[in-house]
């Protein structure tokens, strides 16, 4: 397989003669046939020539377009650009070569997409820029242009209001090389109802409602218990995994429990079957499990909350979820032990219960303490023991005071027959 370079757009055959032989010369300098690389053919209408490239040999030889602008580009400037940018272009020239080819072209059509973002103009207050997206694949974007005296709206007050809402669009697809992608100029927006995401959120919300918590009973410290040995359900290539490591190893130091890791794409698959894996095969080895993936857009996120990895996350008990930002609010964390919203958070909800665990210990031993000097004493503490001696005493002083001030006033003899009668 080749690709073809017509010669006649650089219009002087001596830069097209000097090619060849360069070429030949960087192919004898690295030994093999120059014609592994390049041949020139002569074009059907048999008016001029046409490079044909071969890309296996040029990706193993990449270092010939240097080569070439090396030795020609002082003599053929122009030429050579051109030619450099038909041997490797980069992203910038290859998006303008898409918007060459489609420049101009445009077509009607009508979809339906939910819509992501949209975003009033700084410069024209007329004018609305967003995004349409495809629930199943929201990388995949159309942009979305709004002349508002040139669009139709329905089902709607203000196009400010059309974010996470399902839209049926009628409009004018172009191509938009600024952006990288597709646009659609509006001519009428028809609000059908909430977007996918939210739809399928509240679909799940009440089919899941009796295994879910309150978002206050969820972020409510629990009992705590001494987390000694964690299975870690994250992916190591990504910052949430190194952010909740970081932190556990800073507030543990020396003292960091066990971690179990299992390395995983963060997608809904892949955490039901990991987390039924451990419900089965590790049983109770585990004082915690957590869950811990960064942000993201919403709708990968919201995936993670589909039935399934709802019922395992609670089935197993012990999840500690540390999923997206702390304003997500996902209802995976209303199905886990408890929901810290962040995996730093999560590192940090672990430290918290390893030091209320050893504070709960050391009061059931001091309790346990006391109740052993009450035994042997009849006091609850040495301190209690103190406070009744003290008081003893003062309740004496205080009779001893009384005594002294009647024995000034009526006499002494008086006194004590006053005490003792």
């Amino acid at each position: 397989m080749y690709f073809t370079i017509d010669q006649r757009p650089f219009n002087n055959p001596a830069f097209c003669k000097e090619v060849t032989e360069t070429i030949k010369k960087y192919a004898q300098e690295h030994n093999f046939p120059y014609t592994d690389l390049i041949r020139a053919k002569r074009t059907a209408d048999g008016s001029s020539y046409e490079w044909h490239i071969y890309p296996n040999v040029l990706l193993k030889h990449l270092a010939v377009i240097d080569y070439l602008e090396t030795h020609l580009s002082s003599h053929y400037p122009a030429e050579m650009k051109r030619l450099k940018r038909e041997l490797n272009t980069s992203v910038p020239d290859l998006l303008t070569d898409i918007s060459e080819m489609v420049s101009g072209k445009s077509f009607e059509a009508t979809l339906k997409a939910d819509c992501k973002n949209i975003y009033a103009s700084a410069k024209n207050q007329s004018c609305y820029t967003g995004a349409l997206i495809d629930y199943e694949n929201p990388q995949s974007i159309i942009g979305l242009f709004i002349y508002k005296d040139a669009c139709q709206l329905e089902g709607c007050n203000d196009y400010s209001d059309l974010v996470d809402k399902e839209l049926l669009i009628h409009g004018e697809i172009s191509y938009y090389q600024p952006a990288n992608c597709f646009q659609l100029k509006a001519t009428s927006i028809n609000v059908l109802g909430d977007c996918t995401r939210l739809k399928n959120e509240k679909l799940w919300e009440t089919e899941c409602f009796d295994i879910l918590r309150s978002w206050d009973e969820v972020r409510t410290y629990p009992e705590p218990k001494k987390p000694s040995r964690i299975g870690l359900v994250a992916n190591i290539h990504t910052q949430g995994y190194h952010d909740f490591m970081q932190t556990l190893e800073k507030n543990f130091g020396k003292y960091m429990p066990e971690i179990v890791l299992f390395d995983i794409t963060m997608d809904a698959e892949s955490i039901t079957n990991t987390l039924s894996n451990i419900k089965y095969t590790y049983e109770d080895e585990f004082d915690y499990v957590a869950i811990v993936r960064g942000g993201g857009d919403k709708e990968s996120l919201i995936k993670l909350c589909e039935p399934p990895v709802l019922s395992v996350i609670h089935a197993l008990g012990n999840v500690v979820t540390g999923i997206g930002h702390t304003d997500d609010f996902l209802l995976c964390g209303r199905a886990a032990h408890y929901d810290a919203g962040t995996p730093t958070a999560a590192a940090h909800f672990l430290k918290t219960m390893d030091s209320k665990f050893y504070s709960q210990q050391r009061r059931i031993e001091l309790a346990i303490k006391s109740e052993e000097t009450k035994a042997r004493t009849g006091f609850q503490s040495d301190r209690e023991r103190a406070d009744y001696w003290e008081q003893a005493y003062k309740r004496l002083e205080a009779d001893y005071n009384e005594l002294m001030n009647d024995s000034q006033s009526k006499g002494l003899w008086s006194a004590i027959k006053n005490l003792f009668c």
